[in-house]
């Protein structure tokens, strides 16, 4: 005994597919007549189309939940993808007729809009001599209006450019005054730079007159740093270390110089450790020299 559901099931598809094919059967027609133009009611014949193409795409979700209520077999399957395939292809060709006609009814249109206005141009070319001049006044009056406009923007830009310039000017006598200023503090830094520069020379020649005068044996020196020190803010010290660094102090191997920048005396000392504070020292370069047989490497 057969289910009376499931035979109310398939007689609606039955149903279904029949306006579905009639209705695709319309669309083929009339997109076949949209297409030539033949018609001269277009914008009737696209309102129909549009319509016939919602219905059926209702009939279609029609479909599919009447599939997806009942065990559908593969037939039913594959006749409701076709079904959807054919609404899909009526709809891509009824885009593509539509902007085929959308492009030449724009066309249409700029001819139209060429001729008026190639029909105007002879229309006038008739006229009577006095409308012809009051036509060109009316012309050179709006050129006159326009030239005033350009003329108003540019004297606003030359207001602004003004004030702008007396800006600038004042920034300039500024930048004047400060460079009356300026010369004094030039002045002290490049003497400061200029004694710097001195004790230098001063130190590089002591320290390279005491390495060659060491010609006895075989040694090796390493300058590691120079700490200034101030004493009673009148004499200034170095303390040369001639060795290498050993966790925070430096021994010193075969001497060290003590010297005055006012008295320039250089002082031999004995060998020992001296503990410098990093903050205190002005590092300069680590110095590698080898002695022997009388030549310096």
């Amino acid at each position: 005994m057969t289910d009376p559901n499931l035979d109310l099931q398939e007689s609606g598809w039955e149903e279904l597919r029949r306006e579905a094919r009639k209705i695709e059967g319309d669309l083929d027609v009339k997109l076949s007549s949209y297409a030539k133009l033949g018609a001269r009611s277009w914008k009737s014949m696209e309102m129909e189309i549009q319509s016939s193409l919602e219905k059926l795409l209702d009939i279609n979700d029609s479909m599919s939940r009447c599939a997806a209520s009942a065990a559908s077999t593969t037939s039913v399957t594959q006749k409701l993808a076709r079904h959807k395939d054919i609404l899909h292809e009526f709809t891509q060709e009824f885009r593509r007729i539509k902007g085929n006609i959308n492009s030449m009814r724009e066309h249409a249109e700029l001819l139209s809009s060429v001729r008026d206005d190639i029909n105007e141009y002879k229309t006038s070319g008739s006229m009577s001599p006095r409308m012809q001049l009051l036509r060109e006044r009316a012309a050179i009056h709006g050129s006159i209006a326009h030239i005033d406009d350009v003329i108003n923007q540019a004297q606003t830009t030359r207001a602004v450019l003004g004030s702008q310039r007396a800006l600038f000017g004042d920034v300039q006598g500024k930048v004047k005054v400060l460079g009356d200023k300026f010369p004094v503090i030039r002045g002290l830094l490049g003497s400061i730079g200029r004694r710097r520069s001195r004790d230098t020379l001063i130190l590089s020649a002591l320290l390279f007159g005491a390495i060659t005068w060491k010609k006895s044996h075989l040694f090796d020196v390493q300058i590691c740093y120079i700490a200034p020190i101030q004493r009673l803010g009148v004499v200034k010290e170095w303390w040369v270390a001639c060795g290498a660094p050993m966790l925070g102090q430096f021994q010193l191997w075969s001497l060290s110089l003590r010297v005055w920048s006012k008295d320039l005396l250089a002082v031999p000392c004995c060998k020992g450790h001296w503990l410098f504070n990093s903050r205190e020292c002005l590092f300069l370069d680590s110095i590698r020299c080898y002695q022997h047989s009388g030549e310096v490497a």
